[in-house]
């Protein structure tokens, strides 16, 4: 399956070119807002702060909508994704992180870092899931029919509506492995190269919010300082209170 992600990637990537080259302006930006959605509601929201780190309570359709957003992604199912990034947070910057910029050049924590086989142990809470188990065995067949749905329609739109915008969440998520990990400041001393980057947080929806993260991994919401950009944190209490409405 990793090297599976892998092709699947440089064809995103390939897609990118295509459109950038090729495409007009207009679907350039539409590019951009599908990438948005899918990295905001699916990326973020869901893979990261929900599934990976069970740090706040949506409502059930939230759950299975931003689950299949997230694998817009092409990044691997949300069981991979998750494996991977818990294990990420249990080795932080130690020999066995799956993605650390002490012992890894920059291209592979860029491009390889996410290609590891997700290992059971850490995502056993998601295994229990019959949805969640029914994504990671189908991905490909659920990607090919979406692929297949969108070419019924047009098939341009596989490259401006599906592989390219796939393309940027993964540009988009190994910068916050690099530069956040690197380069910005921190409001936590930690034991780990944990960095907050402002303008990486803008632009990935408060994931660039990194050392805030690392020092309160429960806390959904990343924004500590009142010049800090925490859009994902923003719509997640939207999504709180609209569940509490719902329930009350």
């Amino acid at each position: 399956m990793p090297y599976l992600i892998l092709f699947h990637q440089i064809l995103a990537h390939i897609a990118l070119v295509v459109l950038l080259v090729f495409f007009p302006v207009k679907y350039w930006l539409i590019s951009f807002l599908v990438y948005c959605v899918i990295y905001c509601f699916g990326g973020t929201i869901t893979f990261h702060r929900l599934l990976s780190h069970n740090s706040f309570k949506p409502p059930t359709w939230f759950y299975y909508v931003g689950s299949m957003l997230g694998m817009l992604s092409c990044a691997s199912s949300p069981i991979a994704w998750v494996a991977t990034h818990r294990k990420h947070h249990r080795y932080t910057d130690k020999q066995k992180d799956p993605h650390s910029m002490r012992f890894m050049a920059w291209y592979r924590v860029q491009w390889l870092s996410m290609l590891e086989v997700a290992e059971p142990r850490y995502v056993t809470d998601m295994l229990r899931s019959k949805f969640q188990l029914f994504l990671h065995r189908n991905y490909f067949f659920l990607h090919l029919g979406y692929a297949g749905g969108l070419a019924l329609i047009d098939p341009k739109l596989i490259i401006y509506f599906y592989l390219a915008p796939a393309a940027l969440v993964w540009e988009a998520g190994s910068v916050i492995n690099t530069i956040c990990h690197k380069w910005g400041y921190t409001n936590y001393q930690l034991d780990d190269d944990s960095k907050n980057n402002r303008v990486v947080s803008f632009l990935t929806f408060g994931e660039g919010l990194h050392n805030n993260h690392h020092a309160r991994q429960a806390n959904p919401i990343f924004k500590r300082k009142p010049s800090e950009v925490d859009i994902g944190g923003f719509f997640i209490r939207l999504i709180e209170k609209e569940r509490n409405s719902y329930e009350s």
